[in-house]
């Protein structure tokens, strides 16, 4: 069961009520499952959405690694959504 992974973010889009975010796993989460797309689900009515996609963007522009927490286990291919972030500077 995994719930958890770190990365760098490759990638950050909104669409709709939903921010994907796509990071390329570190070492200590090789092999971890990848969900949907390789992109993980921010829901807009997410509790602190807007404190988790500035953290999200900060960790993209200073290039440092995000961990994510899912709110589910992560399954490989399947919808894997973001319950929360953390950046350690």
């Amino acid at each position: 069961m995994t719930t958890s992974v770190t990365g760098k973010v490759t990638r950050l889009y909104v669409d709709g009520d939903t921010c994907f975010i796509r990071i390329a796993y570190n070492q200590s989460s090789l092999g971890k499952p990848v969900p949907a797309n390789n992109y993980f689900q921010l829901k807009k009515a997410a509790d602190n959405y807007d404190a988790m996609y500035s953290l999200a963007m900060a960790a993209a522009f200073n290039d440092r690694a995000l961990w994510i927490r899912a709110q589910n286990d992560i399954e490989q291919g399947q919808i894997a959504l973001v319950g929360y972030l953390v950046v350690d500077f």
